[in-house]
């Protein structure tokens, strides 16, 4: 019997020493007479698994990672940011620090494909450090690992090596722009990329090809944002300079010269402090960080602003534009050639005023009444006196706008603000109902420089702002061809004006009936008067309104287009137009 005690004791004490660390062996059975044999051979199994416990405890203990950042499986992270690893414990700094991993180091940073990253790495606090060389790339996903080469301070070794990944934030696009039959995007990484129409080099990759889908613009890696107009486009640069690409008529290039380039030309002659940059059809303009605007390319009545009696000279470089001194926003207006001569330029100034200059056919300068100035043609020596000025004339009845935007692919060109924190007005044409009023507003006038004067006309425009029917939350306006969409506090949007292509995006083709003048007759047109909310559109942070068609740059970076897509402007791979806005390849 003390044979059996004793034996329990020893049992009991071991499991009490090494529960976790020692298997005990057991090999009674109920109602066993227990022998000297039999406790003899399970005393033999106690004392080798002892032995083995002792031969563990006598190991030295390994140095582990304890945490890392970014964190295993981590996404989103920085291009920019350092890497830390964590360790247990007092490490043999030899074993980590290195100052270029590409030539041997037991700590290693890979991306996708398997390349090592250099980088250096540095320790300190029982934390090392691994700093890359530049920054990390987009969209990648990278491996960090810790081979068994690492040691403690005590020479022991990594008991196993150690892997973590994480993913860079993805570059996606940042801004969008929808021009008459192109739509471009500003990305993360300050590339732009383009789709649709590409015949005069609009696209800027250099083939002149239309594409379905997204291409890079060839040469720009540091574009802050960008503005599309009929057949060209314009980047505005990190540096604040501006580089241009495609139809070059009438110098809206601004280098000096009228030729089209199929990837970015030179940059704009003489602007080194940009902070905003506009294009039409025939005409561009940028906001320099002193508050005053300069314009290039076709001056077709005014449109540049600067005062010339010569309303035809087109100007290869920038000049600048009279009498504004204080502006913190620009917008351009008006279709390219055959139609130039209908470009239009405004300024939102400091005070929350907009002064607008150049074409005024149908009241797109705002001012109340259209502008009528003499001039000579220089298709002859007489006088002629057209409705333009040369100069800014201030809009009528707006004191506190917050955001302008003009239709640079407009045929007969109307614009639009935001006011009152969140209302809209608009001026100029309206005869698809763009103004947005609720019914086209229409303007009579006679042509006085006949003789004798004409019988009144009358045509679809507003000479001054009308209020946009119940919209009072918009945070951002951007004006179409013949359509304005506004983007809502909501991040939902609505549109207005012609809808013949979808641009609207309401599902269907809206319909509005008027009457046609002389005869009074009824007619019948795609449009809506007032606006209709964009169908499924509620997380929008930008939107861009273009030719026929309508863009969202929505919250999760990614971008939707709906109206017309024949030329491939949505950037989707298909080139079908919708009704609706359909998911794109930006």
């Amino acid at each position: 019997m003390k044979y059996l005690l004793f034996a329990f004791f020893l049992l009991s004490a071991s499991f009490a020493f090494c529960a976790e660390n020692v298997t005990v062996p057991n090999t009674f059975k109920e109602g066993d007479i227990v022998s000297a044999e039999k406790m003899n051979q399970n005393f033999q199994k106690l004392a080798e698994e002892l032995a083995k416990l002792k031969a563990s405890l006598a190991q030295p203990a390994r140095p582990t990672v304890s945490s890392v950042k970014p964190e295993n499986g981590q996404k989103g992270i920085s291009l920019s940011s350092d890497i830390t690893i964590n360790f247990n414990g007092a490490m043999d700094t030899s074993t980590i620090v290195t100052a270029n991993t590409l030539t041997g180091s037991n700590i290693t940073l890979q991306d996708s494909s398997g390349n090592h990253i250099q980088a250096a790495i540095t320790f300190s606090n029982q934390v090392a450090t691994i700093n890359p060389a530049s920054d990390l790339r987009y969209s990648e996903t990278y491996t960090v690992t810790v081979s068994i080469g690492v040691s403690d301070s005590s020479g022991n070794a990594l008991g196993m090596p150690f892997t973590s990944n994480f993913q860079t934030v993805l570059n996606t696009p940042t801004s969008i722009s929808a021009g008459m039959n192109h739509t471009c995007a500003t990305y993360f990484d300050n590339t732009i990329k383009c789709s649709g129409q590409n015949s005069q080099g609009s696209l800027g990759n250099g083939t002149g090809l239309i594409s379905l889908s997204p291409v890079n613009v060839t040469g720009i890696t540091n574009a802050t944002a960008v503005s599309n107009a009929s057949a060209y486009s314009c980047a505005l640069l990190a540096d604040k300079t501006i580089r241009c690409w495609g139809r070059g008529w009438n110098g809206v290039m601004g280098d000096g010269s009228s030729t089209s380039w199929y990837v970015p030309a030179n940059k704009v002659s003489g602007i080194t402090t940009a902070t905003e940059v506009s294009t039409a059809g025939a005409h561009a303009c940028a906001l320099l960080s002193t508050g005053t605007v300069q314009c290039w390319g076709g001056n077709f009545y005014g449109s540049l602003g600067g005062g010339q009696d010569n309303v035809s000279m087109n100007q290869l470089t920038p000049i600048n534009v009279s009498k504004i001194s204080n502006a913190t926003s620009i917008t351009t207006g008006g279709l390219g050639e055959p139609l130039g001569n209908l470009g239009f330029s405004c300024a939102l100034l400091s005070a929350g005023i907009i002064k607008c200059w150049g074409n005024d056919n149908y009241g797109q300068l705002g001012s109340g009444s259209r502008n009528s100035t003499t001039y000579t043609s220089i298709h002859s020596t007489q006088q002629q006196t057209g409705f333009f000025s040369r100069e800014p004339v201030q809009v009528a009845g707006i004191s506190n706008a917050t955001a302008i935007s003009a239709s640079r692919t407009g045929f007969h060109g109307h614009a639009c603000a935001i006011v009152d924190q969140g209302s809209v007005k608009c001026w100029g044409a309206d005869d698809s109902g763009q103004l947005g009023s609720g019914s086209r507003n229409t303007e009579t006038y006679t042509q006085n420089n006949q003789s004798p004067p004409s019988q009144p006309i009358t045509q679809n425009a507003s000479y001054k702002p009308v209020s946009v029917s119940g919209i009072n939350t918009a945070i951002a306006i951007s004006a179409g061809g013949r359509h304005t969409c506004a983007l809502l506090a909501d991040k939902t949007v609505k549109c207005w004006g012609a809808d013949d292509s979808g641009q609207l995006g309401s599902g269907a083709k809206n319909t509005e009936t008027y009457t046609q003048s002389p005869n009074n007759q009824s007619q019948t047109q795609n449009a809506s008067y007032k606006p209709v909310s964009v169908s499924g559109i509620n997380t929008a942070i930008a939107i861009s309104a273009g030719g026929s068609h309508t863009c969202a740059l929505l919250e999760d970076k990614t971008v939707k287009c709906w109206g017309n897509n024949q030329s491939g402007q949505f950037g989707d791979g298909l080139g079908a137009s919708s009704l609706t806005p359909k998911l794109t390849l930006f």
